[in-house]
C-alpha cells in the first residue's frame, strides 16, 4: 500500500536507515554513496561538467561527484576549458541520480 510509504513512521525510520548508512560509509545500491550523487549520461554524445575542473562523461557513462560541491558545464574556449552555468547544486542533489537524455 502506498500510502504506508507516506507515514511519519516509516519517513523516520528510513531517515534512520539513511543516517546508520551514512555512519558506516554504506551505499545505497545505485552506484551512490550517501555523500554523492550519480550523473547518467544518455544523450549520445560526450558531456563536458565538473566541480572546479572539467571532466567529462562519454555517451553511455556515469560519474559520481560528491555533494560537498557545485557541477557546472564546461566549454571550451580556444586551448581551455572555461566554467560555465550551473549544472546541479550539489547539496541539493545529494543522494540522487541524474540523467542526462
Amino acid at each position: 500500500n502506498d500510502s504506508l510509504y507516506n507515514t511519519p513512521e516509516y519517513q523516520r525510520i528510513r531517515e534512520n536507515k539513511a543516517r546508520i548508512a551514512r555512519a558506516e560509509g554504506g551505499s545505497k545500491g545505485d552506484g551512490t554513496t550517501y555523500d554523492s550523487f550519480k550523473v547518467v549520461n544518455n544523450s549520445g554524445e560526450t558531456v563536458h561538467i565538473g566541480t572546479s575542473a572539467h571532466d567529462q562523461i562519454s555517451a553511455g557513462s556515469s560519474k559520481n561527484f560528491n555533494c560537498d560541491h557545485d557541477v557546472y558545464y564546461y566549454t571550451l574556449e580556444g586551448n581551455t576549458w572555461k566554467r560555465g552555468a550551473l549544472f546541479a547544486k550539489g547539496s541539493d542533489v545529494c543522494d540522487s541520480v541524474i540523467s542526462i537524455d
